[in-house]
């Protein structure tokens, strides 16, 4: 079993594990997905890998 993680949701995927290999599709309000999309970019995910549906 993995260790529980707990927080926002962004912070805690994005520190999860390395992503960067990875196309991710985020789901969630405008907010989540904008945060979890900034958070993991910032882990170093190239934002071309990151998908989510239009924001409004």
């Amino acid at each position: 079993m993995h260790e529980r993680l707990t927080g926002q949701l962004g912070r805690a995927v994005a520190e999860y594990a390395d992503w960067t290999d990875h196309d991710i599709q985020v789901v969630g309000s405008p907010s989540m997905v904008t945060t979890s999309k900034y958070r993991l970019m910032a882990a170093g995910v190239d934002s071309d890998d990151i998908h989510h549906d239009p924001l409004y």
